[in-house]
């Protein structure tokens, strides 16, 4: 397979995690429609991660008109997307298992945003899965920027809809990793932590998320695969303070 060459570690890394979780249970040659739902941590802020395998998967946001709330197009992020959904496409099809794959992804936006725009996307029948991407910072602590009730909330909400339509759908949620640019400048949220300790907040409020909720079928740990290829030194832990033998994935 060829992931992006910008970001090979937590590329393979996310995709890896979620073929795991989503594909454990679906049989070689059965057909599975999965959506995925999120911002730019599903669908990839930069080149060449934001339109990877494009083609494979559908954009269910690209070519609306301007005026709607589900508009993406943004001059420095050009559609269709791929990101996330279209890496995992790819490693379903290496797998050999049959996937149509598509995205509901605006950057910015919170899973509230998308229960309230979205739900004609979301709440269909015809998905036999559902992954769900909250913003980087809701489910933080409130003393970290966070706000863990509204992304509690805005889980229920989806999945009660969700499955309001197909009580069979699988409804996951998928962690996001820690951000540089709220750990190390001074005055971040986290300065002076290490990157360790958001990816742990960041755990916690998605574990706590799929505890509050039975319905739930599970949470992609995507940032705690980013933070294990840091622990492993394989990729770089400060953007700020570049090593140059390891792979930088903040770009």
């Amino acid at each position: 397979m060829t992931i992006p060459s910008a970001h090979p570690a937590w590329a393979r890394r996310a995709g890896a995690s979620l073929l795991c979780l989503l594909g454990a249970a679906v049989a070689a040659n059965a057909q599975t429609r999965v959506l995925f739902v999120g911002d730019s941590f599903t669908h990839g802020k930069y080149a060449p991660v934001r339109n990877y395998n494009a083609a494979a998967v559908t954009d269910e946001n690209y070519g609306l008109p301007a005026t709607s709330p589900r508009y993406e197009s943004l001059a420095s992020e050009p559609g269709p997307w791929g990101g996330i959904p279209g890496i995992f496409k790819k490693f379903t099809d290496e797998a050999g298992l049959t996937y149509e794959v598509h995205l509901e992804a605006i950057s910015a936006k919170s899973l509230q945003y998308h229960y309230t725009n979205a739900l004609s996307v979301i709440a269909q029948p015809n998905w036999q899965q559902v992954v769900l991407q909250e913003l980087s910072t809701r489910p933080l602590p409130a003393s970290r920027g966070g706000d863990r009730p509204t992304f509690y909330g805005a889980v229920a909400n989806l999945e009660q809809a969700i499955h309001a339509a197909n009580p069979a759908t699988q409804v996951y949620l998928y962690q996001t990793w820690a951000r540089a640019d709220l750990t190390y400048p001074s005055g971040a949220p986290y300065a002076g932590l290490p990157i360790d300790s958001m990816t742990q907040d960041l755990h916690v409020g998605y574990a706590r998320a799929a505890a509050l909720d039975g319905r739930l079928a599970g949470v992609a740990p995507a940032g705690d695969a980013w933070l294990r290829a840091i622990q492993a030194n394989v990729a770089q832990r400060n953007p700020y303070a570049p090593v140059a033998s390891q792979l930088d994935r903040w770009a």
